[in-house]
């Protein structure tokens, strides 16, 4: 009697955990980014920052037994083969694709993604992606969020007369925060000597630099992709803008190869960024510091957190919607229902507001020896 009980009870169980595996569901869930091409050393840490948090919803079981099937794919940095991936991914019945990297590819992308119906929850800057309808979000805050506290401290600690911009013509991010950044110090009093527009495949910077060290401003702007920016900011000391002189840059700088590429140029350099390297914000900064470290072997950057957020708020809505998610409902979330998400961006809180503006408080950041450490505004 004992022994038929016990075989009952051992059916009973095996036919449990059966029904169980069976349950379990894979929700494919697009990485789409520039892993390579003029942009790849961007959009390479902005994945492998998702990735990781993707990765940990897996191994932790955050979603029960159900798991995320992460698809990667590559841009090449060209908005073709990004409009083409997104109607590929959109075939293969991804519930939402993450990326691109650039403005330039998610303004491109944006309207295949609303053809097709499916949610693309990008990096890029310009919020001009909502025009093309209700199926494409930004992960990042606006271009005033972030200018606001590098003004506030120009304006504030440096309190300056006269300041020198330079600013990449071709990128609608840098172009809109050399905007932005202009017209809160014009409206402190300073004056503009110098405004000069380049491209992101220029190299030579000396008759510029020249000009600049001439003009003795006391501040210089910066606004371009942190390879271009290590060049500038290297031919404007070679040309004669004294050390003293205090150098500003756009977000877009805020990754290693800033201080890689420039060197002793940069250091001092202050700008803004999503995240503080230094782990400054609390333990949840450190944790995804130590994980990164274990599972790519170097430092995340800025755009690596942007990554890894992303994949926070991915975890946030699944565990609201349950293993039979649509695309509909991942929409109407990223639309309605992001508050609060605890994170490693800005201050620690991450949410999407009305309109689909990204809310958090970006940090403010130093070059020293080398590295970005965090700096009181």
């Amino acid at each position: 009697m004992k022994s038929t009980l016990k075989k009952t009870m051992l059916a009973a169980t095996t036919l449990a955990v059966l029904a169980g595996t069976a349950a379990a569901k894979e929700l494919p869930i697009a990485v789409m980014h520039a892993l390579t091409g003029p942009v790849g050393f961007v959009g390479t840490t902005m994945a492998n920052g998702t990735i990781l948090g993707l990765e940990e919803i897996n191994k932790k079981k955050l979603l029960g037994e159900d798991t995320i099937k992460i698809v990667v794919a590559d841009t090449a940095s060209d908005r073709n083969q990004a409009m083409t991936l997104v109607s590929k991914l959109a075939s293969d019945n991804v519930l939402m694709i993450i990326g691109p990297t650039s403005s330039i590819e998610s303004l491109a992308s944006a309207p295949v993604a609303n053809e097709k119906s499916v949610p693309m929850y990008t990096q890029a800057l310009s919020s001009d992606i909502f025009k093309s309808g209700p199926w494409a979000f930004k992960a990042m805050v606006g271009t005033d969020a972030y200018m606001k506290p590098v003004s506030k401290y120009v304006l504030g600690t440096v309190k300056p007369k006269t300041a020198a911009l330079i600013f990449d013509r071709q990128n609608d991010s840098t172009v809109t925060q050399k905007n932005f950044f202009k017209d809160d110090i014009v409206k402190g009093g300073v004056q503009i000597v110098s405004e000069h527009g380049i491209l992101g495949t220029d190299t030579d910077f000396s008759v510029i630099a020249t000009e600049i060290a001439a003009k003795k401003p006391d501040v210089v702007y910066v606004a371009a992709q942190a390879h271009v920016g290590a060049n500038v900011f290297t031919q404007l000391r070679q040309g004669g803008v004294q050390k003293g002189t205090p150098f500003f840059a756009s977000m877009n700088m805020a990754a290693p190869t800033l201080s890689k590429l420039g060197g002793e140029a940069v250091e001092g350099v202050i700008l803004v960024g999503d995240f503080a390297p230094d782990g400054s914000i609390g333990k949840q900064s450190t944790d995804f510091i130590e994980a990164y470290k274990a599972r790519f072997g170097s430092a995340p950057d800025n755009f690596a957190a942007v990554g890894y957020m992303q994949a926070q708020v991915v975890l946030a809505i699944l565990k609201k919607l349950g293993p039979n998610a649509t695309r509909e409902q991942i929409r109407d979330a990223l639309t309605n229902d992001v508050k609060d998400v605890p994170g490693v961006l800005g201050t620690g809180n991450y949410s999407i507001g009305p309109n689909r503006v990204i809310d958090y408080t970006p940090v403010l950041l130093k070059v020293e020896k080398g590295a970005f450490v965090g700096v009181k505004p």
